[in-house]
């Protein structure tokens, strides 16, 4: 079927209709201008008299509507087309910097039929994102290594009804568990050495398997963290339990300090699907999850098979050296991978590329950066 052209009356009624709607926007910059105008020639108490009893609207807008006249991005003619008529909407758009206006008028974020709550969503996630990003550049730049962001999965010990005949499913057939760390505070004196590296402002992931969840949040409390929410694994197969055939897994925020929540409508949604692999073994989907939110927080894995994510460090008795690609971006300073002692094992710490990729900057054989001593753990 083919579409209609408008016919030459409507192409006049569309000409007049925008002419009118780009009046409005005008006519709300003109509008700044003379109260600005006003205020500079008007004694103040005049000026404050007039606003009070001759205007019809308040203070507060006067000065808002100032700002937007004030702006020189909202002033220039070539962005009229892009621009809400609404004042408030417009004087949300003084909050945005040059760069950020910029690209959300060439990505359309700007346009017409924006509404406020949109740009001041956008504005406070600017926001969020430089507190992240100064918060990351100052834990880098710390002159010991220290963790804005910690992913733990600990070696947790399952109870079982007898150690003799119900160990054919435990974890301990698969990895050390934590024989020796049941309590809360037991667990803390366990980890006590790994933490010291947290950051004064840290983010901590921690995954909790069903049985353990009250042991988990009072291990966070302990560790002195503040319990703040969590996520849900939804696995994709069903495992089992004493009192349920458990089908989920959960991964509990806590954080201590005073680092950046995420920005609203940037958060996943509380349930995750994701696959099971091997024993133990977490979706990485949690990982990527984690780098949305803190780019740029220096970050660690605790208990992490494998080769490290790039821009993340990883401790752990089955972590692994980096892909040979990323091996050049490992910490001069840290040992190599081979058979550590049980109960103590290696760290592998790496940078990015370049020093464009968010994560800790890029660590020269020079840099005077000292390392927390449970990443320094001797070797048998």
């Amino acid at each position: 079927m083919t579409a209609l052209t408008p016919s030459e009356r409507a192409i006049s009624w569309a000409a007049r209709i925008t002419a009118t709607w780009r009046q409005s926007v005008e006519a709300v910059i003109e509008t700044g201008r003379l109260i600005a105008e006003a205020k500079a020639s008007l004694p103040h108490g005049e000026f404050i008299s007039m606003m009070e009893s001759a205007l019809p609207f308040k203070i507060n807008t006067a000065q808002r509507l100032m700002a937007i006249a004030a702006d020189p991005r909202i002033a220039n003619t070539a962005h009229v087309q892009h621009l809400p008529a609404s004042w408030g909407t417009l004087y949300e758009l003084t909050k945005l910097d040059d760069d950020q206006f910029e690209a959300r008028i060439e990505d359309g974020t700007i346009n017409p039929d924006m509404e406020r709550k949109a740009i001041s969503t956008l504005v406070k996630k600017a926001k969020r994102e430089a507190r992240e990003r100064d918060l990351g550049e100052r834990q880098c730049a710390a002159p010991t290594r220290q963790y804005g962001l910690i992913l733990e999965d600990f070696e947790w010990d399952y109870e079982v009804r007898s150690r003799e005949t119900g160990m054919d499913r435990h974890a301990a057939n698969h990895y050390e568990v934590a024989t020796d760390a049941h309590t809360p505070e037991e667990i803390v004196t366990r980890t006590a050495e790994r933490f010291a590296c947290a950051a004064d402002d840290c983010v901590l992931f921690m995954w909790a398997p069903i049985p353990h969840l009250a042991i988990a949040i009072d291990v966070l409390r302990l560790r002195g963290f503040k319990y703040v929410s969590h996520y849900i694994w939804h696995k994709d197969r069903i495992i089992t339990g004493w009192w349920i055939r458990a089908k989920h897994e959960l991964l509990l925020i806590g954080v201590k300090g005073k680092p950046p929540c995420p920005a609203p409508g940037t958060q996943w949604a509380s349930v995750i699907d994701g696959a099971m692999g091997a024993h133990s073994a977490k979706p990485e989907c949690f990982l990527k999850m984690i780098e949305t939110y803190f780019p740029t927080l220096p970050k660690i894995e605790l208990n992490r098979r494998g080769p490290p994510r790039l821009n993340w460090d990883a401790w752990g008795n089955e972590a692994e050296q980096p892909q040979e690609s990323e091996s050049s971006h490992s910490h001069p300073g840290a040992p190599q991978m081979g058979a550590g002692t049980e109960g103590a094992p290696d760290v592998i710490l790496q940078s990015p590329a370049s020093p464009g990729q968010t994560g800790a900057p890029s660590i020269q054989e020079d840099d005077p950066y000292e390392i927390p001593g449970f990443l320094r753990r001797a070797r048998a």
